[in-house]
């Protein structure tokens, strides 16, 4: 079952964003999972696939040097979304035992104490939750022809030998389409003949539209790797309605974002995306 847990955290000691980094983040995760589960932290550390596992810091935003500045952090919001059924277990049995304990989570150099840890929508967090993949599939609306999106940290997409970083609906769509393939049950997936159709579907009836807002973000992967993306907000028009099957599952991916990640380095805290309420 997709979950999606947010860990807040007080540093020991000052800490600046601009020292923050993607590696740092991806190996905060997989440290906590070894301190429950070594196989399975070495399993997701060395695996050679699509990532099942998202991992981003929400506050401060440690990939904008103009929002956080020179400024002391005072509080890290660490997210965690995983796919895979293994790792929520022991992040809940991380969490218990955090409980009963002065456990820190390690960032670099730095300690920070775990304050909350948040894992349902009833938390109050709105990067919090779960759900099955059934529940998605069941719930994802065939009549809502407006989908807008929040893309919270930096996210782009890889297109061959070079990287798109703009949120055209086929990249998003399509992105979003070979995750839930590759994480959901096999009678949930499209086939890869209806998956042609459906990206067809997509670039016949998909656009994006008025209001949106987007800039570009630069984030340090951390060993002098960086990468261009984009955040803000962008809404997508279904053009027409070719049926209300297509419809669906536009708005299933949409849904899903929020617990697989959208585009390049999700593991180093890329590509962390959400839809928003029509009006908000």
């Amino acid at each position: 079952m997709p979950h999606a847990i947010v860990i807040q955290c007080i540093p020991r000691e000052p800490l600046l964003a601009a020292a923050l980094h993607g590696a740092q983040l991806q190996a905060a995760f997989l440290d906590l999972l070894r301190s429950i589960n070594p196989q399975l932290a070495t399993e997701l550390h060395d695996g050679n696939v699509l990532r099942n596992y998202a991992v981003s810091l929400l506050q401060p935003r440690w990939w904008d040097s103009r929002d956080s500045g020179l400024s002391q952090v005072r509080e890290l919001k660490l997210r965690v979304a995983c796919l895979d059924d293994r790792i929520y277990p022991v992040l809940a049995q991380w969490a218990s035992t955090s409980l009963k304990s002065d456990l820190a989570i390690r960032l670099g150099q730095a300690h920070c104490e775990v304050a909350r840890i948040l894992a349902s929508n009833a938390s109050g967090e709105a990067w919090a939750g779960q759900a099955s993949f059934g529940e998605l599939a069941e719930r994802a609306p065939d009549q809502d022809m407006v989908i807008r999106m929040e893309f919270a940290t930096p996210t782009t997409f890889g297109q061959g030998d070079r990287e798109e970083a703009m949120p055209l609906p086929r990249h998003v769509f399509g992105a979003l389409l070979r995750r839930w393939n590759v994480a959901c049950p096999r009678k949930l997936q499209i086939d890869a003949c209806s998956s042609d159709e459906f990206l067809r579907r997509v670039e016949d009836n998909v656009v994006l539209a008025h209001p949106f807002e987007f800039r570009s973000a630069i984030a340090d992967l951390g060993g002098q790797l960086k990468l261009t993306g984009f955040v803000g907000h962008a809404t997508y028009r279904i053009r027409r309605k070719p049926d209300s099957a297509f419809v669906r599952f536009v708005n299933l991916l949409a849904d899903a974002a929020f617990f697989t990640g959208l585009g390049k380095k999700t593991s180093r805290g890329c590509g962390s995306v959400r839809r928003r309420p029509a009006k908000d």
